[in-house]
């Protein structure tokens, strides 16, 4: 149930700009929403339960009586329905459309959370929450990613205990996605900008450490600015002013200082690649040349890293076959195996991305020579296949590596231990042939 109950939400007044606020019941999100609010910037925002209704209500009071105008619901983002919740409510206060959107959230810190909850929120939400809602921001509108100092200088700072797993990490890789996406953005005329704070009074994180590690926040403030840290409103204010103000596309405001303790030695931060990246790169292949992979991060030795991709997202056709299996429709176990050589290609592009570079003009195709496979189960339309990599050995030009595949819920479905080179387009090719009619005769 939404705070202002669909019954009782009506349309923002068409002459105001609209912002969708992320988390707008307490801390940042309600500073922000305050903010823009006597701005005279209509807000759309969201809290995750309804236990949070009676502050989200006091955020809502305070934007009303100030003149201005705003709507909250009972939406948790880190769900599918969530999102849809936000979508419909946005096509009735805002048909036209809106202007400003404030990816404010951040979960895992929680008592009961576990490390899988914490990436999806983390990572998965606030790029799905942008791609959802992109169709319906205006031309010249802008998104600002809320983010902390110890998320974008991950690898550079020490870490707060229970920080760096489920929040500093994948808050920085979700901060690297979206840098990936400013010229998609610019050619949609959307500026995206990012915010930076420091230690924040009135988070969940400030509440958490004032319990449990108090002796690191004294020790902490002494990096803040002007020596104490930063309140939630201060961050507001810098997110309206960055809003009201405009901000070149890439730009980051920081707020309560720029500077913490640092690590002895620099921790390398996780290396990325999204599915338009990957497709830019070559990346290991044997019978096909289909993509296997939507999104590839390394871990912090080099030597290992995960792949995830979803099997019903583009080319069904491609991947299954029916009348297998008796009559079920099921991926094809050879492609499997080729996601997994491919995650590992892309582990090798993390730790070397000299290696399977493809030289301009030598026309080199990275190919995949041997294999060693166990399978333990199938994977089935809707599926999304999670691959685990790890390299064993780098000889020459030679890689091995192991690498399993695993659907979270279900379990491993694959172990393989693989093995490849760069070959020559024409052995290269000469193979793929003959692996091409190879399938055609089993297949089909």
């Amino acid at each position: 149930m939404s705070i202002t109950t669909v019954e009782k939400i009506e349309r923002f007044p068409a002459d105001r700009p609209v912002a969708i606020v992320l988390g707008s019941s307490r801390g940042i999100g309600g500073a922000a929403a305050e903010a823009l609010g006597k701005a005279g910037i209509s807000v759309l925002g969201t809290h995750a339960h309804e236990q949070f209704n009676k502050r989200q209500s006091q955020v809502e009071t305070r934007v009303h009586q100030s003149g201005g105008y705003m709507h909250s619901i009972v939406a948790d983002m880190t769900k599918g329905v969530g999102h849809q919740a936000l979508l419909e409510t946005s096509r009735i206060v805002a048909p036209d459309g809106f202007d400003y959107i404030v990816i404010n959230f951040a979960v895992g810190l929680e008592e009961n959370a576990d490390d899988a909850y914490a990436e999806k929120g983390n990572i998965a939400a606030p790029i799905r929450i942008l791609e959802m809602f992109l169709p319906m921001m205006h031309r010249g509108g802008k998104a600002l990613y809320v983010t902390s100092l110890w998320a974008d200088r991950y690898g550079e700072l020490e870490q707060p205990p229970g920080y760096e797993k489920r929040v500093a990490r994948p808050k920085k890789i979700t901060q690297q996605l979206l840098i990936n996406r400013i010229p998609y953005l610019s050619s949609l005329g959307i500026n995206l900008g990012f915010v930076r704070g420091h230690v924040i009074k009135d988070t969940g994180f400030y509440t958490i450490a004032q319990r449990k590690y108090p002796d690191l926040l004294e020790k902490l403030k002494l990096t803040a600015e002007d020596g104490d840290f930063a309140t939630a409103a201060d961050m507001g204010t810098a997110i309206r002013d960055m809003i009201i103000g405009g901000f070149e596309t890439g730009d980051m405001m920081s707020v309560g200082g720029t500077e913490a303790y640092p690590y002895t030695g620099v921790q390398p931060a996780p290396f990325v690649l999204n599915r338009m990246q990957i497709s830019e790169n070559w990346l290991p292949m044997y019978g096909d040349d289909k993509l296997l992979i939507d999104l590839f991060v390394s871990h912090k030795d080099k030597n290992t890293g995960q792949a995830r991709f979803d099997v019903m997202q583009r080319n069904v056709e491609g991947h299954f076959k029916e009348g297998y299996a008796g009559g079920i429709q099921v991926f094809r176990g050879v492609e499997i195996l080729e996601a997994e050589v491919q995650t590992v290609g892309a582990i090798v592009r993390a730790r070397d991305p000299n290696m399977i570079i493809v030289p301009a003009g030598e026309g080199k195709i990275p190919l995949f020579r041997k294999a060693q496979v166990a399978w333990d189960g199938m994977v089935f339309p809707g599926d999304q296949i999670i691959m685990d990599g790890e390299i064993i050995s780098v000889e020459k030009n030679y890689v091995t590596a192991v690498c399993k595949a695993w659907i979270r819920g279900v379990g491993i479905i694959s172990q393989s231990e693989v093995g490849f080179n760069l070959a020559s387009p024409k052995v290269a090719q000469r193979l793929i042939k003959e692996q091409k009619a190879l399938r055609d005769k089993y297949w089909d």
